[in-house]
């Protein structure tokens, strides 16, 4: 009977070891920090998503200026068709 108790003193002990370990390891804190900064990737990728708004901004400006010459261009063109005045050949 006394190598029974010993037995069972020791895998008393054990289970009780292992239960102190893990509840360490529950309650350590995390070394690993969580950084949720703005970083240098994030001013790069807002500096291009900036340029580009105003690029394409910029473009349909242009784009929209164009059309109003074209259109005022050959507003211009019929009226002198139009006229008689002009020789139509050189206005074609």
């Amino acid at each position: 009977m006394r190598i029974e108790s010993m037995v069972k003193t020791k895998v008393v002990k054990i289970f009780f070891i292992f239960c102190l370990v893990g509840l360490v390891s529950c309650t350590r804190r995390n070394p690993i920090r969580e950084t949720s900064g703005y970083t240098q990737i994030d001013s790069l990728t807002e500096t291009y998503l900036n340029l580009q708004d105003s690029l394409l901004i910029t473009w349909n400006v242009m784009v929209k200026d164009e059309n109003e010459k074209l259109r005022s261009m050959d507003e211009l063109l019929t009226m002198m068709q139009g006229s008689g005045l002009f020789d139509k050949d050189q206005l074609t």
